[in-house]
């Protein structure tokens, strides 16, 4: 039976003794050695993603991410407090927003960059 790490990780490559996104990070962008879970898990949330950090990064506000986006205040608020999951939807939104891609708002802005740098380096 597929795993999920099946569906993402291309021909199911997974690194014992890692998460399903640090083996993806392993294998696409080998020059990072020091990428540990906790990079990816925004902290004081469960939801995993890193809004609060990317609108800091961004020198962002509630209001700006709005605006941008489309969503409301309330909803903006919810999602930046952790009250709401984010959806595939307003993730996509905010990330336009932010000018990044989706799945680095998984990631916190300064591994993000470091995985740009890498990948760049490889080009």
């Amino acid at each position: 039976m597929p795993q999920a790490s099946d569906q993402i990780i291309p021909h199911g490559i997974h690194y014992p003794g890692k998460s399903d996104i640090e083996s993806i990070a392993t294998l696409h962008f080998p020059k990072i050695h020091d990428f540990s879970l906790s990079q990816c898990m925004s902290k004081g949330t469960e939801i995993g993603w890193f809004i609060n950090e990317w609108m800091a990064a961004r020198a962002m506000r509630q209001r700006d991410l709005m605006t941008l986006t489309g969503l409301s205040r309330q909803n903006i608020s919810d999602l930046c407090s952790g009250k709401t999951k984010y959806t595939q939807k307003s993730l996509e939104s905010v990330a336009r927003a932010l000018a990044i891609q989706p799945y680095e708002l998984l990631l916190s802005p300064t591994l993000a960059n470091r995985m740009r740098v890498a990948k760049n380096d490889d080009a």
